[in-house]
């Protein structure tokens, strides 16, 4: 109601009742702000506060769509997480905000002031100048929308650069500056709940109808001029790891490789070919003197390719190199990276990225480790020969042209994985290896071929990586053998004329068995050879291929004897190996011994089972691996 309606000065309940009506008016540029208000109202908020509201402020009540802080404003919110509300700013990024000063407004708005003028502006008291923009009531309105949006989790809805799949399992492209999304170029933004933000431009895909049909063969010809221990399967995996480097994201599973050769095998200029197909600076994270936290903390929400070099064996630098690997496996499966930050507050981060680690020399890893990657190993070039001129142009197209054609045979990609894994579960490969091999096998395949393979076909590369071509690589032992392995042999300090005994030669001497390598039997009495094993929290019962050998669960010495093994635990703890001896084919749990006068639980194992002995015209028979599998060969699942 006016003054102008019938004549009459509105009453002030009137003028209440249209103040609420219009609850933004009196705060300009709040969302849902505009609404109209009387000139009567408007004196009678000037003469209550001081300050005169306009007529309309910022965008009609309602004008507004969800996370838009006004209409068709370029800059979006996206929610509140915690402490902080997420935006996308002026340049597509997405910016996480904690405290909303005058500063960090203006460069989430590219510095437009003038923008932020004419919804927040200033004005001198009489209102007929604007001085400025108001950054309390621009703050107010960022927060209110990004709270409107709810709760927004950036681990599960912010996908940086490399490839992802969408909801019916085609692949979305984020090259940086554009989306390539069911065949059309997008901006950064969101797409189906999930946001893309602007970033760096990476080289994207050619065009559909570009011929693409030779390039993974002339990458190959590349490839197989390097001098491969197992030839051209070798070069086919690398080709394979590299088709999956560029489309990681919307790989189940990420294969990881480790590239090795001696000074002299072309390594070095392999590395620069790999870095130009995949496109670069940018396209790739490359390091020669990286860490797991600077990998993750880079990576971010990007699924790009990460390819190390010179991860050689360093006693100083151990757990740096165990991280890397520890976090390359992560990628492997997607897993969760979880850290504390300085702040005292979790972070959390989904590492999917195909690693490629190279070096003169492997470190030191535990077996299940090196099952699960590819060792590529390089041998020396020929007297006079040279590594392949690269030319960085040309690899950049091929490159290119792999990107399209897979984009192209994307809707093959399922059922050739399948036919590949299931051919080499066939040739003895577990489901992780399966998963391994497979994925390179088919990812070359994609690049290679333009038709699905038949069986046949697969069983024919299958048999070329039969299981136990890759276990040549790699001690299959299972995890007790490793321990037996490791604890018998062992010296013990106690000297006995002039000879040092190992943990193995005391348990033959007690339990009476066999002989050394040199037919020579141990030269200690039963009784003494129990006595020293004693100390150590060993002990033998009984005789020749009948002894057992009991280890106690808690023991100070047996843990020195273990320390800097994985079966190792601090005294007066049961130790970790008895989880391994458990194992133990005829293991049994047994009643308590003294050992240095103290009653301990024990575990009893056959003797000669982890001497791996037989007795006199038996055929020695290999170690019994179809027990149980090992818990720990499944741990990154």
């Amino acid at each position: 109601m006016t003054a102008g309606e019938g004549g009459k000065k509105p009453s002030l309940r009137v003028l209440k009742g249209e103040l609420e009506s219009a609850p933004e008016a009196a705060a300009p540029g709040g969302q849902g702000a505009g609404q109209e208000l009387s000139d009567k109202a408007r004196d009678h908020v000037e003469k209550t506060t001081g300050k005169r509201p306009g007529k309309r402020q910022g965008p009609p009540s309602g004008d507004a769509r969800p996370g838009e802080i006004w209409r068709d404003c370029p800059v979006k919110a996206l929610g509140v997480h915690g402490a902080t509300s997420w935006y996308v700013d002026w340049l597509g990024q997405v910016r996480d905000v904690r405290k909303h000063d005058r500063d960090t407004i203006l460069h989430i708005f590219g510095g437009r002031e003038d923008v932020l003028r004419q919804h927040y502006k200033r004005t001198t008291k009489g209102g007929d100048v604007v001085i400025g923009w108001d950054q309390a009531k621009a703050a107010a309105a960022m927060q209110r929308a990004a709270a409107e949006q709810g709760i927004w989790n950036p681990l599960q809805r912010l996908r940086g650069l490399g490839a992802w799949l969408d909801g019916d399992g085609g692949v979305i492209l984020h090259c940086g500056d554009a989306i390539l999304h069911r065949g059309e170029w997008r901006d950064p933004g969101e797409i189906d709940g999930y946001v893309y933000p602007s970033d760096a431009r990476i080289p994207r895909p050619l065009a559909p109808d570009a011929k693409t049909e030779g390039a993974a063969g002339k990458l190959m010809a590349y490839l197989e001029s390097w001098r491969w221990q197992r030839g051209e399967l070798d070069a086919i995996l690398l080709l394979g790891w590299m088709g999956c480097a560029m489309f990681g994201g919307a790989l189940r599973w990420r294969p990881l490789v480790w590239l090795t050769g001696d000074a002299g095998t072309g390594k070095s200029t392999l590395q620069d070919l790999i870095g130009h197909v995949l496109g670069g600076e940018g396209a790739l994270l490359q390091s020669s003197d990286a860490t797991a936290p600077s990998l993750w903390q880079t990576l971010g929400c990007k699924s790009l390719p990460v390819a190390l070099d010179e991860v050689e064996p360093d006693v100083d630098a151990r757990s740096k190199l165990t991280a890397i690997i520890k976090f390359a496996r992560q990628a492997a499966s997607g897993g969760l990276v979880m850290r504390g930050g300085a702040d005292h507050k979790g972070q959390e981060f989904r590492a999917r990225s195909c690693f490629l680690l190279s070096s003169i020399l492997r470190p030191a890893m535990l077996d299940q480790d090196l099952s699960r990657m590819a060792l590529l190993e390089l041998d020396q070039l020929g007297r006079g020969a040279k590594s392949p001129v690269i030319r960085p142009d040309e690899m950049r197209r091929i490159g290119q042209a792999l990107r399209t054609r897979i984009l192209l045979r994307w809707g093959d990609w399922g059922e050739t994985l399948e036919l590949y894994r299931a051919a080499l579960a066939g040739k003895g490969h577990s489901a992780r290896g399966a998963d391994q091999f497979g994925t390179l096998l088919a990812m070359a395949d994609l690049c290679l071929r333009d038709t699905v393979p038949t069986p046949a076909w697969c069983e024919t590369w299958a048999e070329k990586l039969a299981a136990h071509v890759i276990t040549d690589q790699v001690d299959q032992a299972r995890d007790w053998q490793r321990l037996a392995g490791h604890l018998l042999t062992q010296q013990l300090d106690p000297w006995r004329k002039g000879v040092r005994y190992s943990v193995a030669s005391l348990c033959m001497a007690a339990a009476d068995i066999g002989t050394f390598k040199d037919g020579r039997a141990p030269s200690i009495e039963p009784q003494e050879a129990n006595g020293i094993l004693r100390d150590s929290g060993l002990l033998v019962e009984g005789r020749g291929f009948e002894a057992r050998l009991l280890v106690a669960n808690r023991h100070a010495q047996l843990s020195k004897l273990l320390e800097n093994s994985i079966w190792w635990a601090p005294p007066g703890q049961t130790g970790v190996w008895m989880q391994s001896l458990r194992r133990v084919p005829g293991a049994e749990a047994s009643a308590g011994r003294r050992f240095g006068g103290f009653n301990v639980r024990c575990i009893s194992v056959p003797l000669p089972t982890l001497l791996e002995l037989q007795p006199e015209g038996d055929e020695p028979s290999p170690p019994d691996l179809s027990g149980p599998p090992d818990p720990a060969e499944d741990w990154i699942d």
